[in-house]
């Protein structure tokens, strides 16, 4: 039985559909890296006063390697001002977003002596690059979660 022209016509797309496939599925998580580089050069800025490094304690800021999902105010062996050990909530990306923006208008009296990062793409890039050094998953139940009900 002889293959017709389309059959062999289908065969090539389906060929070419292969080969064209993984390296648009590998830009994805190249953009998503190229973004947490950018926040991890962001950070730069942090660096004087905190660590990711989870062996480093003696800076002017506390640790930030796992900090989100991390208790508000509550990292041992950091003295946190009042404005954030009063706090009562885990740090999530929107928080932190809320933080970076204006630390003191977050946190009236809090120590950080940093004005904020105004720019809300420079703001989320620091917030990923903080979500890849140490911050455990948190699971959301479907009732704290932005998921239907079931």
């Amino acid at each position: 039985m002889p293959i017709s022209k389309t059959a062999v016509l289908c065969f090539h797309i389906t060929i070419a559909a292969l080969m064209v496939g993984p390296s648009v599925a590998q830009d994805a998580p190249a953009g998503k890296q190229a973004e947490v580089e950018r926040g991890k050069k962001l950070f730069d800025q942090c660096a004087a006063c905190h660590s990711v490094d989870p062996k480093v304690n003696d800076m002017p800021g506390p640790n930030l390697h796992g900090v989100v999902g991390r208790k508000a105010g509550k990292q041992p062996g950091f003295a946190y001002s009042d404005a954030l050990s009063a706090k009562n909530f885990r740090w999530t990306a929107e928080k932190l977003d809320q933080f970076l923006k204006d630390p003191s208008e977050f946190a009236p009296g809090t120590a950080m002596a940093f004005s904020g990062l105004k720019n809300d793409a420079d703001r989320q890039a620091v917030i990923n690059y903080l979500k890849t050094v140490g911050s455990p998953k948190i699971e959301r139940s479907r009732k704290n979660s932005d998921l239907p009900a079931k």
